[in-house]
């Protein structure tokens, strides 16, 4: 997954009509590539390379 598949699945036509922001993204060295999101305070997610766009984007707007 990129951080520009994520903004198109965050922002896709016919989403929801709900404000979208778009989180703090930060990728980081590994031996897959990882993608580190910050949904809240406390709060991290970090899925690697290859996961399911719209799924990491459904998990996102439901952890706000």
């Amino acid at each position: 997954m990129t951080v520009a598949a994520l903004k198109y699945h965050l922002y896709k036509p016919g989403g929801s009509k709900a404000s979208t922001a778009i989180l703090p993204v930060r990728v980081i060295g590994a031996e897959r590539p990882v993608v580190e999101i910050d949904v809240a305070p406390g709060v991290r997610l970090r899925v690697t390379e290859g996961c399911d766009p719209s799924f990491v984007a459904a998990l996102v707007s439901r952890l706000r």
